[in-house]
């Protein structure tokens, strides 16, 4: 069963989650460039097998902080995007809920009952009653419509929800690779530096 309400998704796309995976991005970028940058300057002034490895290891962990910067980024996009596509699903409905799908049927029939009532009444009545039972058919064939909207939408929910949910787990199987890649950064023992 799925429940969801159109100001809670709202809510969800404009909170500042999204600046939290932007600062992430961004420190990840300044973390390279950093590492880059002494890689790339150590090789001049630092030699040797030790810092040779040593670089290798900064490389390796420069690689996991760019794979950081892009889980990040998609992460944050795919969360918007599933939010995004059940918001859209909702079409301007506040809330859809497949608890209520029984009640909503219940509704419909209950209107296709009184429009049959209706319209036997109209066929029995006088001219004075039947622009009155006219307007009452009309309103109940409009309440009519309305439940059938919804009962499809409601209907569909459970799909559209799995679509989103296969969107953000499409997202969270790229953190089992990053974590690997971070768990086997090890300093493989004690380095000795010197300056040439």
């Amino acid at each position: 069963m799925a429940r969801i309400y159109a100001d809670e998704l709202s809510a969800a796309l404009s909170s500042n989650i999204f600046d939290l995976f932007s600062s992430e991005v961004a420190e990840s970028q300044r973390e390279s460039e950093m590492i880059t940058t002494f890689n790339d300057k150590s090789k001049t002034v630092l030699t040797g097998d030790q810092y040779d490895q040593f670089r290798i290891q900064m490389t390796t962990f420069n690689n996991a902080i760019v794979t950081r910067a892009s889980l990040a980024d998609k992460l944050s996009s795919s969360i918007r995007q599933a939010l995004q596509l059940l918001l859209d699903y909702m079409e301007g409905y506040a809330y859809l809920d497949t608890s209520k799908l029984d009640e909503y049927n219940r509704q419909k029939v209950n209107c296709l009952n009184a429009i049959n009532y209706l319209n036997t009444l109209l066929q029995q009545t006088n001219r004075n009653d039947y622009s009155i039972i006219q307007q009452n058919i009309s309103l109940a064939q409009n309440t009519m419509n309305e439940l059938d909207k919804i009962i499809a939408k409601v209907q569909g929910l459970d799909a559209v929800y799995l679509q989103a949910e296969q969107i953000l787990n499409s997202a969270f199987q790229e953190i089992e690779p990053l974590k690997t890649t971070v768990s086997n950064i090890k300093p493989d023992g004690v380095y000795s530096y010197r300056l040439v």
